[in-house]
């Protein structure tokens, strides 16, 4: 059973299992090994703080299957003459790839993110070599736009990257 809820302190264990790992971290922002309980604790802090900001923040959810955080997945509303889209972006632990979480979780997630009338575009921003990702965001009906060229930097390293949207 898949389910998207918030993150509990609780979680800080599973979450560490789950991005303690550097084919995980390849394409996230985080670029933290060893990623330590102390490091997952105040990422869960980090996302209980946003909740309470709510559009103004980042929104986080802990991506659980069978009752084990797997994942994570997120949006964060643009401002100004952009606070009508929304970047989405997740994560799912690698014994749990394969699975179609990602895919199920992005759907559940754009629904609630639809339900609110004022976003009209969701969007992600994958590595282009990042193919796992960029095969979840066309099954679930986001379309690829175009490619930012050295748009991500980490390790030293330039990603090209592709631009994804769905639009309501």
């Amino acid at each position: 059973m898949l389910t998207l809820r918030r993150f509990f302190e609780k979680d800080a264990p599973q979450l560490v299992e789950v991005c303690n790992d550097g084919d995980i971290q390849k394409y996230l922002r985080l670029n933290k090994l060893p990623y330590t309980e102390e490091d997952a604790l105040s990422f869960i802090r980090y996302c209980q703080f946003s909740e309470k900001r709510g559009a103004k923040g980042e929104q986080c959810f802990a991506i659980v299957y069978n009752n084990i955080v797997v994942g994570c997945i997120s949006y964060r509303r643009d401002r100004g003459c952009h606070a009508h889209c929304a970047e989405v972006g997740y994560y799912v632990g690698k014994q749990y790839q394969n699975k179609n979480l990602a895919e199920r979780s992005l759907k559940l997630l754009s629904k609630l993110i639809f339900v609110d009338e004022s976003v009209t575009r969701l969007y992600a921003v994958p590595a282009c070599e990042n193919v796992a990702s960029c095969r979840v965001l066309e099954k679930c009906g986001f379309v690829r736009e175009g490619t930012m060229r050295k748009y991500f930097y980490k390790n030293d390293v330039y990603y090209d990257c592709y631009l994804y949207a769905l639009v309501k």
